[in-house]
């Protein structure tokens, strides 16, 4: 069975200049903790994640003032410089079963399904795991703990 079947199709994408801030807005008003960061072309070039987000935040240990210094230098920030360049994605061609190995071996939470280079899906290790037809071995021990794409 291909993996398409069981993407979330038409995947919501940013492009690698939007601010920092704005990326942060779309991830805390929605229901998912993963973006995929594309060019002007919608080729995929990167992922941002709720962690890479938070990362990018001031600590709550600075002074108010320091904390809304880096606040708005986040206004102006591009998520090109936070994302992570490195990630795996899959062919919407691909099989179930090489989606579930894919997630199982990188564990990874979410795996952006490209045709070509284009996102087009998104299958999620939590959606998946659900399944009545997924192997116990992807069941039981997948991926993080903190999966939840």
């Amino acid at each position: 069975m291909f993996v398409y079947y069981y993407m979330t199709p038409d995947p919501l994408t940013i492009h690698s200049e939007l601010p920092v801030a704005r990326a942060s807005a779309l991830l805390h008003d929605r229901p998912f903790r993963h973006l995929p960061v594309v060019d002007g072309a919608g080729v995929l070039q990167g992922m941002v994640t709720d962690r890479d987000l938070r990362s990018a935040c001031p600590s709550t240990m600075l002074k108010e003032e320091e904390r809304q210094e880096i606040f708005d230098r986040m206004g102006s920030l591009p998520v090109s410089s936070i994302m992570s360049r490195e990630f795996v994605s899959l062919e919407v061609t691909s099989t179930l079963d090489d989606a579930l190995l894919r997630f199982k071996s990188c564990s990874i939470g979410a795996l952006p399904g490209t045709c070509g280079s284009i996102p087009s899906g998104f299958p999620r290790s939590s959606e998946l795991s659900k399944m009545p037809d997924v192997p116990c071995w992807f069941r039981t021990g997948t991926n993080r703990s903190s999966d939840h794409a």
